[in-house]
């Protein structure tokens, strides 16, 4: 195994290398994606897929550049409010198995009058169609897998131009408060 680090002409060395397995950051992709094409790999494993969430983003495009026969994502953050994300990830598995981004949208966003999306639709068919890509696994299975949660304080004294702002804002503060509590309410003069 190794790590694909250090300048052009080192990673080049390390992508030709008899490593079994390659470890390459989201943000060398585009410098090296000739040379990872060169490699032919059967497998991409992306960890920490919400990386390619954004399909606009350079890395996301870039990405996507990389064949294999075989592609897995694993993401622990899940797909938020938007399905946008969603098709960007999928489309790295399987570039056609949700079919071109404005049809999917169309046939699952809702709108309100002024185009705002306000809603989805048809959200099992969705998940129907994904299982036998997707493994998901909810909050309530995987938390009696997780450690128990440690909280460590460390406090760092504020520097002298932090502690300077932090008396102004603290002094702004104060005032607002006694204006609260001596008239019941605060208008938009200070």
């Amino acid at each position: 195994m190794v790590v694909i680090e250090g300048n052009r002409v080192e990673r080049q060395k390390q992508y030709q290398g008899n490593d079994f397995y390659k470890i390459a950051s989201y943000h060398v992709v585009g410098a090296d994606l000739s040379a990872i094409q060169s490699m032919e790999p059967d497998v991409v494993i992306l960890d920490e897929a919400q990386r390619i969430k954004n399909w606009q983003t350079k890395i996301a495009k870039e990405v996507k550049k990389i064949k294999s026969t075989y592609a897995f994502v694993l993401t622990g953050t899940p797909i938020e409010n938007k399905l946008e994300e969603l098709h960007s990830i999928i489309q790295f598995i399987n570039p056609f198995k949700l079919g071109p981004l404005y049809k999917f949208l169309e046939e699952h966003q809702i709108h309100d009058a002024s185009g705002k999306v306000i809603g989805y639709q048809q959200l099992t068919q969705i998940r129907s169609l994904l299982s036998d890509v997707i493994i998901r696994r909810t909050k309530k299975q995987v938390l009696k897998e997780l450690p128990g949660r440690i909280d460590k304080n460390i406090f760092v004294p504020l520097t002298e131009k932090q502690a300077e702002i932090h008396i102004e804002y603290a002094d702004k503060v104060a005032r607002l408060v006694n204006k609260w509590k001596r008239f019941g309410f605060l208008d938009e003069k200070v």
